[in-house]
């Protein structure tokens, strides 16, 4: 199930943050966001932002 985007909190949108970033530095495709499927974006952007701010340096 997932959580709807206007109930994450300030420390859920920093842990998918850091799912992102952890993934990136790991060497993890972008398409291996887990939140791929979420019925709302918000998870899924905070994960790309947080892959990103690896990334794109």
């Amino acid at each position: 199930m997932t959580t709807p985007a206007s109930t994450l909190t300030q420390k859920q949108r920093l842990a998918i943050f850091e799912e992102g970033r952890t993934a990136a530095i790991e060497g993890s495709r972008l398409f291996s966001n887990p939140y791929l499927r979420d019925d709302g974006d918000q998870r899924l952007l905070c994960w790309v932002d947080g892959y990103r701010s690896v990334v794109s340096r």
